[in-house]
């Protein structure tokens, strides 16, 4: 316990899956998105009224629960599947808190990486239940390739449009769309515009993995989930991206630029004022003669 850093202790004495390398999503930006408070708030309240925390070994917490507060505007977006946390292919549902959206981030209150032990009703029960729950503003899900039809189904069985009742829309990934959905949420993140608990190494694990080319065989469903999120909520409130600046950290600014060496620096400085003769001197010797 002494030799292993303690935030690597899921990984090395639990069995939790290592990070990835942050080719796509950064990982000092994934860092400064994760709330410490919300994940102490969780595993201290948990078991009472609408607090909810569930952990599972190789996939550490599955399923979290905040309670809704009247008056606060929820976001409900989730991606079906039939497998079980982590694999891919699970089904990921997500509540995000938006109340004070884009001016402080969104809060993700509720997250489940289920189990659907080869169904798809786990997932329609959980999106039925939290939307009763939390009563969203929003409801959307993937409706993609072989879950085209998913949401148009959900509404006919459930949500009848004569009865007043707020269905479910399908989001398409296809074609261009996927890298709108993506970068939207690049940006969102990097603007420090998304938060959840730090505890969820779930979330950490697959956008630290995540790889564009290659994620039709990495277990992305949490990703495509938040990138919905992203999606629909800068729509929503007309978030124009230019407005979204990213938040100045040190380790933004290129390590070699602070490495130069003072002399190089200060020619750096001055060399639009100075003759290119002055900032390339002569060498003192030519390739003919000895150093």
């Amino acid at each position: 316990l002494k030799l292993i850093p303690e935030d690597e202790h899921a990984r090395f004495l639990d069995g939790a899956r290592p990070e990835g390398k942050g080719d796509y999503f950064a990982k000092d930006t994934i860092y400064k998105n994760e709330n410490k408070f919300l994940g102490e708030l969780l595993s201290q309240r948990a078991g009472s009224d609408g607090y909810e925390l569930d952990e599972v070994d190789g996939a550490g917490l599955v399923n979290f629960t905040f309670p809704p507060i009247a008056g606060r505007l929820y976001m409900l977006l989730g991606d079906p599947g039939i497998d079980n946390a982590p694999h891919r292919n699970s089904p990921v549902l997500m509540v995000w808190d938006v109340t004070e959206f884009p001016k402080k981030a969104a809060v993700c209150v509720a997250f489940w990486w289920g189990f659907g032990f080869n169904q798809i009703t786990p997932f329609v029960s959980r999106l039925r239940e939290w939307k009763t729950r939390y009563d969203p503003i929003y409801t959307g899900i993937d409706s993609t390739g072989p879950q085209r039809n998913m949401a148009e189904v959900v509404n006919s069985a459930y949500y009848s449009e004569e009865e007043g009742e707020t269905g479910i829309s399908g989001l398409d990934f296809s074609g261009a769309k996927k890298m709108a959905y993506l970068v939207t949420l690049r940006i969102l993140l990097e603007s420090g515009k998304m938060t959840w608990p730090k505890t969820v190494s779930g979330i950490r694990s697959q956008l630290a993995n995540y790889d564009p080319i290659h994620d039709k065989k990495l277990a992305q469903d949490i990703v495509a989930t938040m990138s919905m999120v992203a999606f629909v909520a800068r729509a929503w409130f007309h978030v124009d991206p230019a407005d979204l600046k990213p938040t100045k950290t040190d380790k933004q600014t290129p390590k070699f630029i602070r490495r130069l060496p003072r002399a190089l620096r200060n020619v750096r400085r001055n060399r639009r004022e100075r003759h290119p003769a002055d900032v390339f001197p002569e060498p003192e010797y030519s390739i003919h003669q000895d150093k």
